[in-house]
């Protein structure tokens, strides 16, 4: 069986770059041709021996349906998925659908380029008539649509041979959009490469400006309001009474409009937390290794599963989500789940924090059995094995579908 894997690469700065990355050595054994379609505008990084060949989108063209099997990785970043949304809808295949909420990418690729008629178009496929008065309502009140009632994975749930999502959340959320759908729960692979660095967190603390007694707690990932910043901020100053060697690292980028800095100074805690930006991967992985704790809340959640989660977990770091989504799946023995409701978050955080920071033994124990979880359910090679078995299982059942 031929492969034509359609996504974002490295060096392209998403997380889903790096975990189609991870995710192709894993997946090599198991097709005879394996093929890498990219509009990038700058060379991968991949090893030359990985793949077959590197592709333009075009390549399609010339393939046609049914002599190779696409594999798209999907997200709602117009940046680095439009290429694999346009041509799913054209080259059915299988879909690895990253994220539950397509709204934001529907807008970017419609109303953000002035395409009033293509936007209602979409809300009508997914909603009918309703949808098409859902959005023309929209436009005339400017009041936005939200993601909770209007996901939009209409489109994508049933151009789709087969989806792909991490946790049983998403399916449920696929198959409410496409009953139908063919829809594979497979974990998220980890993408700590394995080359990563082995610092230790004392050297990952000196190498990062950080004193030997610093309490370092890390927030990862694109920082937006449904990332609970301000929860977690709020949750600083009670914390620093006790722990007045407490520090806050933020690594990550804010979303467009996201004023963090004005956040942190409105709490008067600039002194107190570090915003890194975007990072590369080796450093990215050097403060991974180097915080006590991780926090990686969100809330509200689409069904998505987080990279930087995976690569927490991974290094044997306590962490701690929000009881909500696909992290609530997550083993009650590997992670500390905080609720989402906003009246006792605050307070949440503050007990379970103060609970990591007093006892060694209590974050040995956590990390380890998140580190356990990911050994047992995450490795790359048997997630690999779980895609190529998926594959082939939704191309046969397509095959006897069509028999007369």
């Amino acid at each position: 069986m031929k492969l034509a894997f359609v996504g974002p690469w490295p060096p392209q700065p998403t997380g889903i770059a790096d975990y189609d990355y991870a995710l192709l050595p894993a997946l090599r054994p198991y097709f005879e041709e394996l093929v890498v379609v990219t509009d990038a505008d700058v060379p991968l990084e991949l090893p030359p021996a990985l793949v077959d060949a590197i592709c333009p989108p075009s390549a399609f063209e010339h393939w046609g349906i049914g002599r190779i099997v696409p594999l798209y990785a999907m997200g709602n970043s117009i940046r680095y998925h439009e290429t694999a949304y346009t041509l799913l809808r054209r080259f059915p295949g299988i879909t690895m659908l990253h994220d539950g909420n397509l709204l934001p990418f529907v807008h970017a690729r419609t109303l953000s380029r002035g395409l009033v008629a293509d936007y209602v178009r979409e809300l009508g496929f997914a909603r009918g008539r309703e949808g098409c008065q859902r959005a023309w309502h929209s436009l005339r009140t400017a009041e936005a649509l939200v993601p909770e009632e209007d996901p939009l994975l209409e489109r994508v749930a049933r151009a789709s041979l087969g989806l792909i999502v991490h946790s049983n959340d998403m399916r449920r959320r696929v198959l409410r959009a496409f009953p139908q759908a063919r829809v594979a729960v497979i974990p998220h692979l980890d993408v700590t490469p394995l080359d990563a660095t082995r610092e230790s967190p004392m050297e990952a603390r000196a190498a990062l400006g950080f004193s030997p007694n610093d309490c370092v707690v890390g927030a990862f990932g694109f920082m937006a309001p449904n990332k609970r910043l301000a929860s977690i901020l709020a949750a600083m100053p009670p914390l620093l009474a006790d722990f007045p060697d407490l520090r806050l690292v933020c690594v990550g980028e804010a979303v467009a409009g996201y004023d963090v800095e004005q956040e942190i100074a409105a709490r008067g805690l600039e002194t107190r937390v570090r915003l890194t930006g975007w990072l590369p991967l080796e450093r990215l992985q050097q403060y991974i290794q180097a915080v006590d704790i991780g926090i990686n809340l969100r809330y509200p959640t689409w069904g998505e599963m987080s990279g930087t989660l995976i690569r927490l977990m991974a290094a044997g770091k306590p962490v701690l989500v929000t009881q909500a989504g696909s992290f609530s799946e997550l083993p009650d023995e590997s992670v500390i789940k905080i609720p989402y409701d906003a009246a006792v978050e605050v307070a949440e955080l503050v007990q379970a924090l103060s609970a990591l920071l007093q006892e060694q033994a209590l974050r040995e124990r956590i990390g380890a059995a998140a580190r356990r979880y990911i050994v047992e359910q995450c490795t790359p090679a048997d997630i690999g094995r779980q895609v190529a078995a998926f594959v082939e299982f939704v191309i046969r059942d397509a095959h006897a579908g069509l028999q007369p």
